[in-house]
């Protein structure tokens, strides 16, 4: 069966949301998770080094996770 994974990434939160279908036209969620990320922290005009690592780290966290769910 198929799955899908939708990554949302916000100013303040990065999501993660992996899916497959129900077979009756819906999803099943499979998991769900969250990391509060600020990216701007230190100001809109330009990501800073601390929130860029955080976001870094948060992505590598999530590739990660969308392995393991096989």
């Amino acid at each position: 069966m198929n799955r899908f994974g939708v990554i949302d990434l916000g100013t303040n939160t990065f999501h993660l949301l992996i899916a497959e279908p129900d077979g009756q036209g819906a999803f099943r969620e499979l998991y769900r998770e969250r990391h509060f990320i600020k990216l701007a922290e230190e100001g809109i005009a330009k990501i800073g080094a601390a929130p860029f690592q955080r976001g870094l780290r948060t992505m590598q966290a999530f590739k990660k996770c969308s392995i393991n769910i096989r």
